[in-house]
């Protein structure tokens, strides 16, 4: 559902005085953090993972070992390329580089 101006608006708004208040905050939930790319990378690793499980408990079902680490196997991968998509924050600064900022 697409944001009327007003809300558009608001929402800068009070994002802007989140950023002043908090800088650290700012940096880590930037414009970039969750775009629409990455959202879908996220939902299509989530999907990947729930088949490795499927994959993992039908080779326990039917009793054959490789099946199931197979899909162990696919689950940790989807588990990777889930957690590498998605990016906190628009540079790449370390925790101890913020902290000083901040201070």
């Amino acid at each position: 559902m697409e944001l009327s101006e007003f809300e558009r608006r608001e929402l800068d708004l009070i994002g802007a005085a989140l950023e002043i208040d908090d800088p650290r905050l700012g940096q880590l939930l930037g414009p970039g953090t969750f775009s629409m790319p990455r959202r879908r990378a996220v939902r299509h690793a989530l999907l990947i993972l729930v088949g490795g499980l499927f994959v993992l408990v039908t080779g326990q079902l039917l009793q054959f070992p490789w099946v199931g680490i197979l899909g162990f196997t696919i689950m940790s991968a989807a588990g990777y390329w889930a957690t590498r998509s998605v990016r906190w924050g628009g540079s790449h600064r370390s925790e101890t580089e913020l902290k000083g900022q901040s201070e």
